[in-house]
């Protein structure tokens, strides 16, 4: 959820450049052979899905009447729901992995005595 923006950029315009930067990083990921055509075809049409969700969720709030404004916003949330999957990345992306604590301490004890 975006609740901020700057002297410079509205929320709409911080969520804009989100939505191009997530699609140059994937197609950066789709030149370096990370992800195949498939996926980074995917990944742009979700995108331009979540763009335009925003685009109609300014729709649903320049409705006057109340029916009419109630009646967007359950087709928005329905809508929403699925695209609640993570639009620029997928969550496995977003994990690094880690040896665990227990298994770190020995190195940081030896880089301790070695005075690293």
């Amino acid at each position: 959820v975006l609740s901020y923006e700057t002297k410079w950029m509205t929320r709409d315009d911080i969520a804009e450049v989100s939505y191009e930067a997530a699609d140059a990083i994937n197609k950066a990921r789709f030149e370096c052979g990370l992800i195949d055509k498939e996926e980074l075809e995917y990944r742009l049409k979700r995108s331009a899905e979540a763009a335009d969700m925003m685009k109609r969720v300014d729709a649903a709030m320049a409705i006057t009447d109340p029916e009419e404004k109630r009646k967007a916003f359950q087709e928005l949330q329905r809508r929403s729901e699925e695209l609640m999957e993570s639009t620029i990345t997928h969550k496995r992306e977003m994990e690094w992995a880690t040896k665990g604590l227990i298994r770190s301490v020995p190195r940081a004890a030896w880089a301790i005595i070695r005075g690293v």
